[in-house]
C-alpha cells in the first residue's frame, strides 16, 4: 500500500536494470518448462481483445519485448516511460477491492481498507463491468517462434464462445473428449509428443501439443480431430466419461483463500456456476457434434503458433511469420 500513498522512487537504474534483466531471465527460462500455454497463447491471441492483451503481457511477446529491453539498455528511457505509467496508474485511478477474511477478522479487516482507500484519490464509481475493443477485427495467423529447443510446442486455435454461451458447456465436454479419445492417441502414443489436448477458455478453443518432435503432422492431427468430432465417431459413454473428466475440475476443492475469488476476477456468480453444472449434465452426443460442426469446421479462422527449432515445412511462401530469437 505504502507505494499508492507514496511517489515511488523510479531513478535508481542499477536496480531497475537488475530486475528487469530478472524478470527478462525468469520469463525466458519459464518457455521451455510451458511452451504449450505460450503456444496457445500466441495462436489464440488475433482472436480476442482479451487474449490479444494476454499474448502481449504475457506471452511470446511479452518474452521478446523484456530481451530486445534488456539488449537495447536505455534504462533513462525506461524510466521516463515507468514514472509516466505510475502518474496514470497509482494517481486518479479507480479500484476494485476484495477482502478474504474470517468472521472475527472481518470488521478490522474492513476498517483498514477503506482508511486505505480514503487515502488515495479516485473512486470505483463509474467504473465499467468490462472492456470491450469496438476496433477490433477477430482474424487468424500461423506463426513460428525459432527456438533452439529440441523439441516442438504447437497450438492451433479457433474463436468460440464466452462463459455464459449455451454452448460453452458442450465446448468444454468436447474439448475432453477430444483429448482423451482422439489427440492423445494421435499425437503421444503415436508421434511421440509428451503430451497433447484441447480446451475450451476465454472465448477460445485450443488445441496443443507438449514436447512434441513433430509439427506439420500435429498440425494435420489437430484437423483430423475436428473431422473425428464432427462425424460423430464415438460414443455415449465416451461423452458421459468426458462429464466426469470436466466435473472433477468444476467441483474441486476451493482453497479458502480464494474463496470469491471467481466472482471478482471473472464476475462469474454462483447463480452462473450452477447453470453451467445443469448444461453440463444435459450435453448429449448429437450436441456434441453440432458444436464440433458449428465453431471448427472452418479451418480459414484456425490460428496457429508453433515454438521450436527452424523448420523448413514452415515458411513465409507457406504463410508463416518467422520469429528468430536465442532468448539470451
Amino acid at each position: 500500500m505504502y507505494i499508492f500513498q507514496h511517489s515511488p522512487d523510479l531513478q535508481d537504474l542499477e536496480r531497475l536494470q537488475v530486475l528487469v534483466n530478472m524478470a527478462a531471465n525468469n520469463m525466458a527460462l519459464s518457455v521451455a518448462d510451458n511452451g504449450h500455454k505460450y503456444a496457445i497463447s500466441a495462436s489464440s491471441s488475433p482472436l480476442t481483445p482479451v487474449n490479444m492483451l494476454a499474448e502481449m503481457f504475457d506471452g511470446m511477446q511479452q518474452v521478446k519485448f523484456l530481451k530486445e529491453l534488456c539488449e537495447k539498455g536505455d534504462w533513462n528511457d525506461v524510466c521516463a516511460k515507468m514514472s509516466s505509467i505510475a502518474a496514470h496508474v497509482l494517481v486518479d485511478t479507480q479500484f476494485r477491492c476484495v477482502l478474504n477474511a474470517t468472521a472475527t477478522g472481518l470488521q478490522t479487516a474492513s476498517v483498514a481498507m477503506d482508511g486505505f482507500l480514503s487515502s488515495v484519490t479516485g473512486g470505483i464509481d463509474g467504473l465499467p463491468s468490462c472492456v470491450e475493443d469496438e476496433n477490433f477485427i477477430s482474424s487468424s495467423h500461423k506463426c513460428h517462434y525459432q527456438l533452439p529447443f529440441p523439441v516442438n510446442y504447437c497450438s492451433s486455435s479457433v474463436k468460440s464462445v464466452h462463459y455464459s454461451h449455451p454452448d460453452s458447456a458442450r465446448l468444454n465436454i468436447l474439448a475432453t473428449l477430444m483429448t482423451n479419445k482422439f489427440l492423445i492417441k494421435e499425437i503421444r502414443e503415436k508421434g511421440g509428443a509428451y503430451g497433447a489436448g484441447a480446451r475450451n477458455s476465454a472465448g477460445v478453443f485450443s488445441f496443443y501439443s507438449y514436447r512434441d518432435p513433430n509439427t506439420t503432422e500435429t498440425l494435420k492431427s489437430f484437423e483430423n480431430c475436428v473431422k473425428w468430432a464432427a462425424s460423430g465417431s464415438f460414443s455415449d459413454h465416451d461423452v458421459d466419461e468426458a462429464k466426469l473428466g470436466v466435473f472433477s475440475q468444476v467441483d474441486s476443492p476451493v482453497s479458502p483463500s480464494d474463496k470469491g475469488l471467481t466472482l471478482f476476477v471473472r464476475g462469474i456468480p454462483d447463480m452462473l456456476r450452477q447453470q453451467q453444472r445443469d448444461r453440463l449434465f444435459a450435453v448429449t452426443k448429437e450436441s456434441v457434434v453440432e458444436v464440433a460442426k458449428k465453431y471448427l469446421e472452418d479451418e480459414n479462422m484456425m490460428s496457429s503458433a508453433v515454438i521450436g527449432p527452424e523448420n523448413g515445412s514452415l515458411t513465409a511462401e507457406n504463410g508463416w511469420t518467422i520469429h528468430s530469437s536465442n532468448l539470451q
